[in-house]
């Protein structure tokens, strides 16, 4: 057996593993928002405070609707891979039986199983820190490499709060660069450091109707928390705002 057809053997094996739970369960687990995102993939609909991304990866995912399972199964399979590509680099080799020692170890210890095997976006935020980590370590061979890259856009476009990780992710590095010893600055890909900076803000445009649409909501909902509202609905009602009906309700916390 040639190294590419082990390693493609132990990273399918590991995608398998990861979804136990959901073979457990006997469906992939679903969350109150997975139908929010399910109708804007299948709706091309942006929800008003979330971007459209994952919903467009469950469609084509699912083969336009046909099953589930392979959603959580790539889910999976990009974990998979990026754990194989994370021991390659921290032991220098990569071992078929040692990543499935880990990732039944993650699988058994920690709740990784379950958040690959839900429908939701949260299992792209470890994904995307994992893929920079990978990005900016220098440790990655071009095929890879220009994968992983994908990888870490894609996620970067999952969740309004990713571009924020990455900058700050990107900061921390920058940081790192700055006052480690020149022996741990090496260590630091800074070349792919720029790419993902400029990867972390082009991801931004694939949330501009996503923005567009909540930031009145979260605005009120600062405004909500300061007093602001309360007392501008005191000073305004009764007037037609439809809020005036809900001023003396205004929860504490938005």
């Amino acid at each position: 057996m040639n190294n590419k057809c082990g390693s493609a053997i132990a990273i399918l094996a590991g995608a398998v593993i990861l979804v136990s739970a959901a073979c457990y369960n006997g469906f992939p687990t679903v969350y109150s928002d997975t139908s929010t995102y399910l109708a804007s993939g299948f709706e091309l609909g942006t929800p008003f405070d979330r971007p459209i991304t994952y919903g467009l990866f469950l469609r084509l995912a699912s083969l336009d609707g046909f099953s589930m399972w392979p959603i959580v199964l790539l889910q999976g399979l990009i974990v998979s891979y990026l754990i194989w590509l994370t021991c390659a680099w921290l032991l220098r080799s990569a071992s078929v039986k040692l990543h499935l020692l880990v990732i039944a170890a993650l699988t058994i210890c920690l709740s990784l199983s379950w958040v690959v095997s839900q429908i939701m976006p949260d299992i792209f935020t470890p994904i995307m820190v994992l893929a920079f980590i990978l990005l900016t370590s220098g440790s990655l061979q071009r095929g890879n490499k220009a994968l992983v890259f994908v990888i870490y856009t894609v996620s970067c476009c999952m969740h309004l709060s990713h571009p924020l990780y990455g900058f700050g992710l990107i900061v921390i590095v920058l940081l790192m660069h700055a006052f480690l010893a020149r022996s741990m600055r090496r260590v630091i890909d800074v070349r792919s450091l720029i790419i993902l900076l400029g990867l972390t803000g082009a991801s931004i445009l694939s949330m501009g109707a996503a923005m567009s649409k909540s930031r009145s909501i979260f605005f009120m909902g600062a405004m909500a928390e300061h007093g602001i509202l309360k007392t501008f609905l005191d000073e305004k009602c009764p007037t037609d705002y439809r809020l005036c009906a809900l001023k003396d309700s205004i929860p504490a916390r938005a």
